[in-house]
C-alpha cells in the first residue's frame, strides 16, 4: 500500500484504501480521507477496504468497494440468497449486536446535529431476539416479467416467464425480482408468495403497468400474526374481476393455514399497496395479535408495528416510565387501531385518540369495547386539520404521539407547542425527523429531553425506532 503522500488526489475515479470509522444512517460505511467523507455500501465498520470514488456530492464522495482488504471482528456470512438483488438488508452481513450499537448512536448523534439537544439519559438498546423471520407484514410486487440483467440480456438466453412477483432490485423500482426465501418474514409467508406467482401464471394472470395505466395485479400483502393463527393475504388489484375470486379459492386450497384472503381496489396510478376500498374474497378480513394482555383486531390494511414483540416492548416503555397516574389525561394522537391507547387507558382516568383513517378509528374502538374499556374516545381527523379540532382545546397531562415517517406537520407541531403538556412521548421510525421536531419543542416550547431508548425492530434493514421522553421545565 502506498503512503498517504503518495496516493492519488481525491477526484472521481481515484482508488483509495482506508478504514471504516463510521454507519451512516442508512447503512453504509464511513471511509474518512483528507477532511472528505466517502459512503461505501456494503463496508463496515471496523473493515479495512479499497474503494473507487464514484460520484462527488456536495459535501462527500460515494464510493465502489472493490475489496475487504480485512474484515471487521463483526462481520458475519449474510444468509439471505436474495442479498446480491435486494437492498432492502444492507446490514444482514453485520452481527445483531452491532447493528443495534450502531443504530442507537445514529439516533444519538442525528438529535445532536439537527434537534441540538441530547438527551439526560440514553437508555441501553433494545435488541431484537429474534434477528430473522420477525415481520408481520410484508409487501410484494407484481411485474409483467422477472427482472434480468443487462449481462443476462446480452448473453442471449431465455427470458423467464411472467408475471414476476416479490421486490424490487436495489436502485431499480421499474423492475422486479422473484422472491422465494425472504428471511424476514415466515416460511408459511414464503409459500404463499410462491403459491401466489405460480396461479398468476397458470392462469395467465395480467399484470398493472403504470405506464400503461392496464392490467390487473399490483401487489401482494402478507399478515401474519404472532400471537394467534390468523393469517391474512391482501390482494391490491387495479380493478373488480372475478379472477381475484377463483385466485383467492385456489390459494386457500394450497395453502390452508391462510384465514382470510381481501382484495384492495386500487384505482390510481399510485404504486402504492394500498386500495381506495375492500373486498372480502375469503375468510377472515381481520387478524387479531395479544399485546400487553389485551386482544386486538386489525383489519387486512389498518397499521400495527411489523414485529409483534417489539409493539409489546415498546407499551412496556411507555408504562414503565410515561409517570401515568390514575387521575391523569392522556391524549393519543395517530392512534392507529389503539396499540398504546388501550394499556395506557387502563392507568389513567381518561384518554382520547386521534387518527385520520376512519377504519383504523373503527377498529380501536371495537378493541376497546371488546376489552371493557369505557375512559377512552376516539376521534377520526388529521391532527393538522386547518380548523382547530377539540382536543387541542383540552388539558392533558401526558401526549403520546406516533406520527408517519415525515414526522410532524408544521401545524400539529404549532398545536403541540400551544397546548404545552407537562410530558411528550414522541414515538418515532425516523430519528432525522424526530429530531427536527424535538429540537423544535425543546427551543420553542421550554422542554428537556428527559430519556432516550432506541429500539432494533427491524434487524438486517437500516431502520429503527426510537422513543423520546419531553419534559416541561417548571411544569
Amino acid at each position: 500500500m502506498r503512503g498517504d503522500g503518495d496516493q492519488e488526489p481525491l477526484r472521481v475515479g481515484a482508488i483509495r484504501e482506508g478504514a471504516i470509522e463510521d454507519l451512516a444512517y442508512g447503512g453504509l460505511g464511513i471511509l474518512r480521507d483528507g477532511g472528505w467523507v466517502v459512503q461505501v455500501r456494503g463496508a463496515f465498520p471496523g473493515d479495512r477496504v479499497r474503494v473507487r470514488l464514484r460520484r462527488k456530492r456536495r459535501s462527500y464522495f460515494e464510493g465502489e468497494l472493490l475489496e475487504i482488504l480485512a474484515p471487521s471482528p463483526e462481520r458475519i456470512p449474510p444468509r439471505c440468497p436474495h442479498l446480491p438483488l435486494c437492498g432492502g438488508c444492507p446490514l444482514q452481513g453485520l452481527a445483531p449486536d452491532a447493528q443495534t450499537r450502531w443504530k442507537a448512536h445514529q439516533a444519538v448523534e442525528l438529535l445532536a446535529r439537527i434537534g441540538r439537544l441530547r438527551p439526560r439519559e440514553i437508555a441501553e438498546p433494545w435488541s431484537s431476539p429474534c434477528p430473522w423471520y420477525y415481520r408481520n407484514k410484508m409487501e410484494f410486487t407484481f411485474g409483467r416479467r422477472p427482472w434480468v440483467s443487462r449481462e443476462t440480456l446480452e448473453a442471449g438466453g431465455p427470458l423467464p416467464p411472467g408475471p414476476a412477483l416479490g421486490l424490487h432490485p436495489r436502485g431499480r423500482f421499474q423492475g422486479v425480482f422473484d422472491v422465494s426465501d425472504c428471511r424476514l418474514q415466515s416460511r408459511l409467508s414464503n409459500r404463499i408468495v410462491i403459491t401466489v406467482r405460480e396461479l398468476a401464471r397458470a392462469g395467465g394472470l395480467a399484470v398493472y403497468d403504470s405506464r400503461d395505466d392496464a392490467g390487473l395485479l399490483r401487489h401482494l400483502v402478507v399478515r401474519q400474526a404472532a400471537t394467534s393463527p390468523d393469517c391474512v393475504v391482501v390482494i391490491v388489484a387495479r380493478h373488480e374481476a372475478p379472477e381475484l375470486a377463483a385466485l383467492a379459492a385456489e390459494l386457500c386450497a394450497r395453502v390452508p393455514e391462510i384465514t382470510g384472503v381481501v382484495a384492495a381496489i386500487n384505482t390510481r396510478r399510485a404504486t402504492v399497496a394500498q386500495g381506495d376500498y375492500e373486498i372480502p374474497l375469503r375468510g377472515e378480513a381481520q387478524w387479531r395479535e395479544t399485546v400487553a394482555g389485551l386482544c386486538y383486531r386489525i383489519g387486512a390494511s389498518s397499521f400495527f408495528q411489523t414485529q409483534t414483540r417489539g409493539a409489546e416492548t415498546l407499551i412496556a416503555e411507555v408504562l414503565a416510565h410515561g409517570d401515568l397516574r390514575p387521575d391523569q389525561r392522556v391524549l393519543d394522537l395517530y392512534c392507529g387501531v389503539g396499540a398504546f391507547s388501550l394499556p395506557l387507558a387502563q392507568r389513567v382516568e381518561e384518554l382520547w385518540g386521534v387518527e385520520l383513517l376512519e377504519g383504523a378509528v373503527e377498529e380501536a374502538r371495537a378493541n376497546a369495547a371488546a376489552n371493557a374499556m369505557r375512559n377512552v374516545r376516539f376521534r377520526a381527523e388529521a391532527v393538522e386539520a386547518k380548523q382547530t379540532p377539540a382536543w387541542a382545546r383540552e388539558r392533558w397531562d401526558l401526549v403520546l404521539l406516533d406520527p408517519p415517517r415525515s414526522g410532524l406537520h408544521p401545524r400539529a407541531l404549532q398545536r403541540l407547542i400551544d397546548l404545552r403538556p407537562p410530558r411528550i412521548v414522541y414515538v418515532s421510525c425516523n430519528p432525522s425527523t424526530l429530531a427536527r421536531d424535538a429540537g423544535a419543542l425543546v427551543a420553542d416550547a421550554g422542554y428537556h429531553a428527559r430519556r432516550l431508548r432506541v429500539y432494533d425492530l427491524f434487524p438486517q434493514t437500516p431502520h429503527l425506532e426510537s422513543m423520546l421522553f419531553l419534559d416541561r421545565q417548571g411544569a
